[in-house]
């Protein structure tokens, strides 16, 4: 499986390869292979290999076979971090673009489509005279003219020329000024779009292709075609704004895998609001205020990005207490329930009774306590039990009023990213304080072990009979040092007297038996031959489940002076 295993994946696999693909990659990653297209399998391997040898992101697009046969595109950015031991930690994301694909497809046909009647429709061929003081003389106006702009329309035009600036859209009539306000001449071509008024009230996309003769001392013929492009236009705003999208998901991809990086190094619960702050307002949102809450209620801490210090100063004076943390913060739960994020527009502000402070960004004004001003949308940060440990709040995306899913989405990874973090954080910190309680017991217990007058043991019952532990003080008391009983080189049994040793041995069985402690005296051949009376008191512990026997603890005191 060439050591290759997932720590973490999101919830969006299922819906990308299916449920049964879902399971089985969750089972065994390589099974990757198997559902990548054969025809991308060597690309995809290319990448990676760069990526380690560079040590950079690795950024690829290829195919996944889905459940129901299907293939979808995905594009996949990860970047490897080596790790303590020559491993390789990959961090990344994985998206699919499948409709993105499509769409491009349709458009690069639609494109062509529309080339071929561009080509092929004459449009509306028009001419008319200019004359040196700029006026205009129609010659000619073809039929074309009814199915750019109405037939109600085109009579107009037809009657009076000048008619057709009266149709052009204001936002567009300086692009037809600007063009008259040239010289005109020669072997120059003009070719100029712009919005026309159809009879049904529809803006028309016009494009005009002209060029001029001079027929006249004074006189130029303009001959020129009119074609709608009403069409082409839209497809190149909708493929601008996909350009847009493209980017600003790329954008966000980016900021998201600086974040991971980011945030696999940070050490406080402060340090991870502080980076995704950080994050989410450079990836387009105005203003960012990221808070987790204790379990109580009690404010662990609390994140800003893009917000000025007077509306920090009020966020922070309406967090003071836990009952008015818990009073704002139940409200975001009770509409958590319901979806995991949610977008309210300021119109819709009041009459929800959102009662938290808005956010504002740093470069506008702020507005009273009681106002409603921005935009917010909110996103939780969920555990792994399911459990909303935080929140993120955000003033109106930059460029655009209502968040789409795919915002969402891009923005709960932030969030899913966040509670990971802090999770792993406070385990860590739990394991640290438990590491050095552990510690602490152990060296209260050597201390003890160390100035005890007599020796302390932990014996494991299996066929050695070793020792787990042994105080030193075994060394003077048979002469043999502890390590070696912990070793194994020195069995302690083997120390017992002859004659002592049954009754040893029924005595101890008897107690492990009822569960009870036991008190033997008996002897102990030492290192220089003699023996040593010694009394030992211990007892059995045993597994609390199965009953079984798990090791022996007890205490011998050298009584040799009595005897």
């Amino acid at each position: 499986r060439h050591g290759r295993h997932l720590r973490y994946i999101g919830p969006g696999l299922e819906q990308i390869v299916g449920t049964e693909n879902s399971r089985r990659l969750l089972e065994d990653f390589d099974y990757i292979c198997e559902i990548t297209s054969p025809e991308d399998q060597g690309e995809v391997r290319r990448r990676g290999f760069e990526a380690i040898r560079n040590k950079t992101m690795s950024d690829c697009v290829f195919r996944l076979r889905h459940d129901d046969g299907t293939w979808r595109w995905i594009r996949a950015a990860a970047t490897p971090q080596e790790f303590e031991g020559g491993g390789i930690r990959w961090y990344g994301v994985a998206q699919d673009i499948t409709r993105e694909r499509e769409t491009e497809h349709q458009l690069q046909e639609s494109d062509q489509q529309l080339r071929m009647l561009a080509e092929n429709l004459p449009g509306a061929v028009y001419s008319f005279d200019r004359l040196a003081d700029g006026s205009r003389e129609a010659q000619f106006f073809g039929p074309g003219l009814d199915s750019l702009i109405g037939p109600k329309h085109a009579e107009l035009v037809y009657g009076d020329f000048a008619a057709l600036d009266g149709l052009v859209h204001p936002d567009d009539i300086g692009i037809i000024e600007d063009e008259r306000q040239r010289p005109i001449g020669e072997d120059r071509h003009v070719s100029m779009t712009w919005r026309t008024r159809h009879d049904d009230g529809t803006w028309r996309w016009l494009r005009c292709d002209s060029a001029a003769r001079r027929v006249g001392p004074d006189r130029f013929r303009v001959h020129g075609i009119l074609t709608d492009v009403t069409a082409q236009k839209v497809i190149d705003i909708e493929r601008e704004r996909a350009a847009v999208q493209l980017s600003n998901k790329n954008r966000q991809l980016s900021t998201l895998l600086r974040a991971a990086m980011e945030v696999s190094a940070a050490h406080t619960v402060q340090e991870t609001l502080q980076i995704i702050a950080d994050a989410v307002h450079s990836a387009g949102w105005d203003a960012v205020v990221v808070v987790h809450y204790e379990p109580q209620f009690e404010l662990n801490a609390i994140a800003f990005a893009g917000v000025d210090e007077q509306t920090q100063a009020r966020i922070l004076a309406n967090q003071s207490t836990p009952e008015q943390r818990r009073r704002r913060f139940q409200k975001g739960l009770d509409r958590f329930r319901i979806g995991r994020s949610y977008y309210i527009p300021a119109a819709q502000a009041r009459s929800l009774e959102v009662n938290i402070p808005l956010v504002h960004a740093a470069t506008g004004p702020l507005a009273d306590v009681t106002e409603y001003g921005n935009n917010i949308a909110y996103v939780p940060m969920v555990d792994d039990q399911g459990q909303v440990q935080g929140v993120m709040w955000l003033d109106e995306p930059e460029g655009q009023h209502v968040p789409v899913a795919a915002t969402f989405e891009y923005l709960e990874f932030f969030g899913d990213l966040a509670a990971r973090t802090i999770e792993r954080i406070q385990l860590r910190e739990r394991m640290l304080a438990a590491v050095d309680a552990l510690r602490q017991s152990e060296q209260t217990f050597r201390i003890l072990a160390d100035h005890s007058p007599g020796v302390i043991y932990i014996c494991r019952r299996d066929d050695k009979q070793g020792m787990d532990f042994i105080s030193p003080v075994i060394e003077k008391t048979v002469g043999i040092r502890a390590e070696d009983f912990v070793f194994g080189v020195r069995r302690f049994n083997d120390l017992v007297h002859p004659d002592d040793a049954e009754l040893v041995r029924t005595k101890m069985l008897q107690s492990i038996a009822d569960r009870t402690a036991f008190r033997l005296v008996y002897r102990l051949r030492h290192a220089d031959g003699q023996y040593r009376w010694i009394e030992e008191n211990g007892t059995s512990v045993h597994d609390e489940t199965t009953g079984e026997l798990q090791y022996l603890v007890g205490f011998i005191l050298d009584i040799s002076a009595r005897r």
